[in-house]
């Protein structure tokens, strides 16, 4: 597929619907898919602001709220690599799995802040991407680029 997966899933897939119609909900808000897009694009100009570029990896160490996809699809529209750890590991096996894939920095819900030791964690999403307008280009991605790691 040419172009920018988080654009076409958001405007282009058939089952997407309207703009406003909901895309992610947890237990404290919503985001229409409107509102993701906007999301995604500013998460991704606030990466290319802190220097975090195309081709580098970025660790989640999130819950199931919706700052997870806002993260995770923000990374791949830069052209960053998102890594999700599971949250049940435990502090050791973390730092295992972010000192072998190199994250340049990790996104952490505050909750599961004491289980992630790393220079460069980011818990407040919101803060993170705050004052960021959306990205103004995408990445280009080839096809047969990595787009995330489990």
């Amino acid at each position: 597929m040419n172009g920018n997966a988080v654009d076409y899933f958001i405007d282009r897939h058939p089952r997407a619907g309207g703009g406003d119609r909901p895309a992610f909900t947890d237990p404290a808000r919503s985001l229409t898919y409107a509102q993701l897009q906007a999301e995604t694009a500013r998460f991704a100009a606030a990466l290319h602001a802190a220097g975090i570029g195309r081709e580098r990896r970025i660790a989640l160490v999130m819950q199931d709220t919706v700052d997870f996809p806002v993260v995770f699809w923000g990374a791949i529209r830069a052209g960053v690599v998102p890594v999700p750890i599971n949250t049940l590991l435990t502090p050791a096996q973390i730092a295992a799995i972010l000192a072998d894939c190199r994250a340049e920095a990790v996104f952490v819900s505050p909750a599961l802040r004491a289980a992630v030791s790393h220079p460069r964690v980011i818990d407040d999403i919101a803060d993170f991407i705050a004052g960021h307008g959306p990205a103004l280009t995408l990445a280009d991605c080839p096809a047969d680029e990595v787009a995330f790691w489990l």
